[in-house]
């Protein structure tokens, strides 16, 4: 049931993504990731897979069990002030605490490790191409 939801959560995650850029469009994140990729291809699925396991360490592994789903999920949205605008803080608030549920049903840090992942890369991807 957990990792059903989780990609449940995950899958509307990625489908919404583009409605929240449409409400606030980014301050040059877009533009960021797309030098980045045309300079070195290959960071399209480095930067996602370190950030998706790091994050998840910090985020879900550390801080959760320590302040909760609520506060964890707020320091990882405020992690992600560098994106520039309070929607994305926003959507970024709402994955943590979508990646904390899925830690908090199934006990198992792979599963919003691997969800974190998925979403970035989808996003990379996305953006670069």
């Amino acid at each position: 049931m957990g990792k059903g939801l989780g990609a449940l959560l995950l899958l509307v995650m990625i489908l919404l993504s583009p409605l929240f850029e449409m409400i606030e469009p980014s301050t040059g994140v877009e533009d960021q990731v797309t030098t980045i990729v045309q300079e070195n291809p290959i960071l399209v699925f480095v930067i996602p897979i370190v950030a998706g396991i790091s994050e998840e360490i910090v985020f879900r592994g550390f801080l959760m069990p320590r302040i909760g789903l609520g506060l964890s999920s707020l320091a990882f949205g405020l992690a992600h002030m560098g994106y520039g605008s309070m929607v994305h803080i926003g959507i970024s608030t709402a994955a943590g605490a979508a990646f904390g549920g899925m830690y908090r049903a199934t006990g198992l840090l792979w599963v919003p490790m691997v969800a974190h992942i998925v979403y970035d890369l989808v996003l990379f991807i996305a953006i670069a191409w």
